[in-house]
């Protein structure tokens, strides 16, 4: 039988270390303790009106995007 070349020594030697690092159970810290919230609704009599749309048609356009003619590049 012929004796098996370095490579595959340490290729052997590799994965039995990766395999034994998977097997070790690493120490693990508790987790840290989450501050207790409590939900709260905001009671108002005061009412808010929303601000008007940013939009700087007055209407909108009835042309299509689709339809609208566009200018070729200059050549």
């Amino acid at each position: 039988m012929r004796r098996p070349s370095p490579a595959i020594i340490g290729s052997i030697a590799l994965h039995a270390g990766v395999v034994a690092l998977a097997l070790v159970s690493w120490p693990r810290k508790e987790p840290r303790p989450l501050p207790s919230s409590v939900p709260v609704s905001i009671v108002s009599d005061m009412v808010i009106a929303a601000a008007p749309a940013d939009n700087p048609q007055p209407e909108p356009s009835p042309d299509d995007g689709a339809t609208a003619p566009v200018e070729s590049p200059p050549e």
